[in-house]
């Protein structure tokens, strides 16, 4: 679920709650590109991943965008202005591990740049990923 959502929060958000002000970010298929790190009992060395989506007008409307995956999530921050949208969440994993994540990105018009942290305890063990997001309109949908 964490790298899902983490690539998924490149755009940030909670669904079905209107903004007082759009977001900079034009509508369009973007391509995003994140570069994690993982350290804690096992570090994971830099990983980078790239995926696609569609971002419509109505799903910035409604900041449907930013967010998805992340229904049983608790949102404890959510920021967005016009160049800017933060965000902190509480997730339940399985097995009682929780993660806690954290996000700011700044919004470019045709370019998102970001970083995010999610911090995760299992059995007095815990775990940090570090993520930069990149992300760039390509074109229309």
């Amino acid at each position: 679920m964490c790298h899902k959502t983490l690539t998924a929060l490149a755009l940030v958000c909670v669904p079905g709650l209107a903004i007082a002000v759009q977001p900079n970010m034009e509508p369009g298929q973007w391509e995003y590109t994140t570069t994690t790190r993982i350290s804690g009992p096992m570090d994971i060395p830099e990983q980078t991943s790239t995926h696609s989506q569609c971002v419509t007008e109505g799903e910035l409307d409604e900041a449907d965008a930013f967010m998805e995956d992340v229904e049983e999530c608790e949102v404890e921050r959510r920021e967005v202005s016009a160049d800017k949208a933060g965000f902190t969440l509480v997730c339940p994993g399985q097995q009682g591990v929780e993660v806690r994540m954290t996000m700011d990105m700044r919004l470019l018009g045709d370019r998102v740049e970001g970083e995010s942290v999610a911090k995760m305890s299992m059995s007095g063990q815990s775990m940090e990923m570090r993520s930069r997001v990149e992300g760039r309109r390509v074109g229309d949908c």
